[in-house]
């Protein structure tokens, strides 16, 4: 909540909880929330099963009763097979779904994150191990840097509004993949997602060359659809050896790898695109409401001469 406020002033913790926890009927009824946290416990809907939430606990001395330091859930798939058709969400192989990694604040920069996510692993059988998933939202920098550091790359993006639609409150999740094996060497293959095209045209990011030749900020003023490159132009943000420059980049891998962040949060760069989508689809919407008002009266003013000219026929006649 305190990181999105940080953007969005207005969002409030039932935006929040809606979004996250449950459907809003769940909030509101008595006992509502602790029957749908027991309903998870004993996995009776279908989303809950292979369901697995392992919790961290510290003992001292200084304590009698080990205290719960955080946890990990998480839900094993089956993959789907190598069936000709599947959903953009389904895979042919298994796959693990981080859902949660909390850690208490008593106790962080201590290692019981790495723990939690250790004894995940190994409550993994390899096929399970060699494809985990998960999202961050953007805004938790930390958390991004810690899932880069054990080898997690973005594979996607999913804006998701908080609140009201219409104030346009969208935030950004990143979805985090680390693959080994047969899933590493397909996805290998196919290449970076396209999470960027023509959309993010004029945006200044900050990029860091893989050669290590150097760190640049720089504007995005092109999109080559069939090279699938981004043209990047440094203006007066920066230079090279002391020139202003221009280049081609594939900045989908570049973001996907972690050598290009946004200068503006990716949740403000995304709430931009889906404002300007709703306003095409608004504008799709009324040329069509104007061409089929036009056809209309096309069609009346048709009758009109037809009526017209049937009563000057019958005038002639009389």
């Amino acid at each position: 909540l305190e990181l999105t406020q940080q953007v969005y002033q207005e969002v409030t913790l039932r935006d929040w909880q809606l979004s996250l926890l449950c459907p809003e009927h769940v909030l509101d009824e008595p006992r509502g929330r602790t029957e749908h946290a027991e309903s998870m416990a004993k996995r009776e809907h279908e989303s809950f099963r292979n369901l697995t939430i392992l919790i961290g606990h510290f003992a001292s001395r200084s304590h009698q009763a080990p205290e719960q330091v955080g946890y990990i859930m998480y839900q094993v798939h089956k993959g789907c097979g190598r069936k000709k058709k599947r959903s953009p969400e389904e895979s042919p192989w298994p796959f693990v779904e981080v859902k949660q990694l909390y850690v208490c604040p008593a106790y962080r920069q201590c290692g019981c994150g790495t723990m939690l996510f250790e004894r995940m692993m190994q409550a993994l059988d390899s096929q399970q191990q060699a494809d985990l998933r998960l999202s961050v939202l953007d805004l938790n920098v930390t958390a991004t840097r810690w899932y880069r550091t054990r080898g997690f790359v973005v594979c996607g993006l999913t804006p998701e509004f908080l609140g009201r639609k219409e104030d346009s409150q969208v935030i950004a999740y990143q979805v985090m993949q680390r693959l080994s094996g047969a899933p590493a060497e397909e996805v290998a293959q196919k290449g970076p997602a396209l999470l960027f095209k023509h959309e993010i045209m004029g945006e200044v990011i900050n990029m860091t060359y893989p050669d290590t030749s150097g760190s640049f900020d720089v504007r995005i003023v092109g999109w080559l659809e069939r090279q699938r490159l981004h043209v990047v132009h440094s203006g007066d943000l920066s230079r090279w050896e002391g020139e202003i420059f221009e280049d081609q980049i594939d900045l989908n891998a570049l973001f996907r790898d972690g050598h290009v962040t946004f200068r503006r949060n990716l949740s403000l760069v995304m709430r931009d695109v889906e404002i300007t989508k709703q306003l095409s689809r608004q504008a799709k919407a009324d040329d069509s409401k104007e061409q089929t008002r036009s056809k209309q009266d096309d069609v009346v003013e048709d009758l009109d001469k037809e009526a017209r000219s049937r009563r000057r026929l019958n005038a002639s006649l009389h």
